[in-house]
């Protein structure tokens, strides 16, 4: 049997599954400070589908196919807007409470400290594991 027979076979409803993000917990002590918790708290984030990751990746190229370092953490923060699930960071009522006037400032603001570390933890969910791998993406 060959591929394109397999897939035929594939029911529907059990592969819809399979296309949905992955998902993960991010604990965060930061908000844990914020919100004044005993326990970090855990903050759902998925994967970032693959155009949207490209774009995320390619917006921090100069002219030359180089990252450029000015833009690598505007693109972390657009990681976590796009790969958080538990929080809206564009929900406008939040932005205007922690006077930011859009959700990048507003995922700067409430992550801080921790902007690398949950922006790694959404690209490791969606297929990029290490530099090394940020790097093939951004060459793609």
């Amino acid at each position: 049997m060959n591929l394109v027979d397999e897939l035929l076979k594939v029911d529907e409803e059990e592969a819809r599954v399979s296309f949905e993000p992955k998902k993960d917990i991010f604990k965060s002590k930061r908000l844990q400070e914020i919100l004044k918790k005993s326990e970090p708290v855990d903050i759902e984030i998925h994967a970032i589908r693959q155009r949207r990751l490209n774009d995320i990746m390619a917006y921090q190229m100069n002219s030359k196919g180089n990252i450029d370092f000015n833009k690598n953490f505007e693109a972390k923060l657009m990681m976590i807007v796009e790969g958080c699930s538990g929080i809206d960071f564009r929900n406008k009522d939040v932005q205007k409470k922690f006077g930011c006037d859009n959700a990048n400032k507003l995922a700067e603001k409430l992550m801080e400290e921790e902007i690398t570390k949950m922006s790694d933890a959404i690209a490791g969910l969606s297929g990029v594991d290490d530099e090394e791998d940020t790097e093939k993406v951004i060459k793609n």
